[in-house]
């Protein structure tokens, strides 16, 4: 069974639209630093409609938590002999530890890689 079918309010459809956005927003970020090294001008176009930032902040409070023990998952945070038991243990500290103020501390990390690996885990089996 996917790690995803523990999380109650996460879906597969938003966790994949993060991925996209994570990746999109990380490469823009890097063409935005080009331009700024080579001082050319950076058109409005290449911006994406629906950001990174609008997806987290459209999150509910439970839903950023989820993400968060996910993150944490991914990076290797936790660890444990079933990765049910991983996420349960990140999910924990991830509620208790809850502040809005984490959808920045999100924005910031690499969730495409972190999530993906997330993921591959089997919620019946090891980490």
């Amino acid at each position: 069974m996917s790690i995803l079918k523990l999380t109650k309010t996460l879906d597969a459809e938003i966790v994949l639209e993060i991925i996209k956005l994570s990746d999109q927003s990380r490469n823009s970020e890097r063409l935005m630093f080009q331009k700024l090294v080579t001082n050319q001008p950076t058109p409005n176009d290449e911006t994406p409609k629906k950001t990174l930032l609008d997806v987290l902040n459209s999150l509910s409070d439970e839903q950023v938590i989820e993400l968060t023990a996910l993150m944490w998952l991914g990076r290797g945070d936790y660890a444990s002999e079933k990765a049910e038991d991983a996420y349960l243990d990140a999910l924990d500290v991830a509620r208790k530890s809850f502040k809005r103020e984490e959808v920045g501390y999100l924005i910031d990390k690499p969730l495409k890689a972190y999530l993906l690996k997330a993921l591959e885990f089997d919620s019946d089996g090891e980490v």
